[in-house]
């Protein structure tokens, strides 16, 4: 289904390209701009800060891994690209647009986000979860139904489930029907938080398989938070380390593993075991 075909109340950067006929010029734009970008939370015992200045742009159609320790900043940064944070200092840009200047309501309908578990509406059955955003967003009925179908093709789910609800489906179902939801405004970027780490060990690899595919078929962004390094090799383009709040190494799979930036990197691609590195995403 074409992007541009989709109705937004109100377009940003990107779907004002995509409108134009010219999608190919968002390949010379970073989708996702850190500007010197810091999170600190004050509380009684003094200052924590989640992110420390991290500057950094990512392309257009990366397959990003986020990954580092508990703690270390990961959730926060994926969260501040939505606007669900907001920086202490520094800016965040989607495509060439400041957050700040931006309706954060309209950008989250904009990017999709999917996040560990069932995090489905229990009162909706699947087609009314997986339309949610575009209803809210305004598309024509019909462009509703494209959508819906559109997507649940894309996560591997039948027709036959869209009136079941969330308690009728199994945990790999409602993961998949958490990412048709993600994506059935047709994103440019989607966000993901440890999406996978609530299923068992098959339905992991499955789903892994699953959105590798729809990154290399949609054209997708992907900003992908994960504590597996074994994962993060798999499916990234770019592994984005962070420890302690800051940018350890951002690179691709092959030069974190060749080339680690310091000794934090260099113990945790010591857990990695595969070789050579079975990338699910490479085109």
């Amino acid at each position: 289904m074409s992007r541009t075909n989709l109705r937004h109340d109100a377009m940003s950067q990107p779907e004002k390209i995509a409108e134009r006929g010219i999608t190919d010029a968002l390949n010379g734009m970073p989708a996702v701009r850190y500007d010197h970008v810091c999170k600190i939370y004050s509380g009684a015992e003094g200052d924590i800060h989640a992110v420390r200045d991290i500057n950094l742009s990512i392309a257009h159609r990366e397959f990003v891994m986020l990954i580092g320790n508990s703690g270390g900043g990961k959730t926060t940064l994926l969260k501040m690209t939505n606007g669900l944070i907001v920086p202490t200092s520094g800016d965040v840009y989607y495509y060439s647009e400041n957050l700040r200047d931006m309706n954060l309501v309209q950008l989250r309908r904009r990017i999709g986000y999917a996040i560990q578990g069932s995090v489905l509406f229990p009162h909706l059955d699947v087609e009314q979860n997986i339309s949610f955003v575009p209803r809210l967003s305004g598309f024509a009925k019909d462009q509703i139904e494209e959508s819906v179908m559109h997507a649940l093709g894309l996560v591997g789910l039948d027709s036959s489930l869209l009136r079941k609800f969330p308690h009728e489906l199994s945990g790999g179902q409602q993961q998949r029907v958490g990412i048709a939801r993600a994506l059935a405004a047709n994103p440019f970027v989607l966000l993901m938080d440890e999406p996978f780490g609530a299923v068992d060990e098959i339905t992991r690899r499955s789903l892994q398989e699953q959105i590798a595919r729809i990154y290399l078929e949609e054209g997708l962004t992907i900003l992908f938070v994960t504590h597996d390094i074994n994962e993060a090799m798999r499916l990234g383009t770019k592994l984005l380390v962070v420890n302690d709040g800051s940018l350890q190494q951002y690179a691709s799979p092959e030069e974190v593993l060749e080339t680690p930036a310091n000794s934090y990197v260099q113990s945790l691609v010591s857990e990695y075991q595969g070789a050579p590195i079975p990338s699910l995403t490479k085109r």
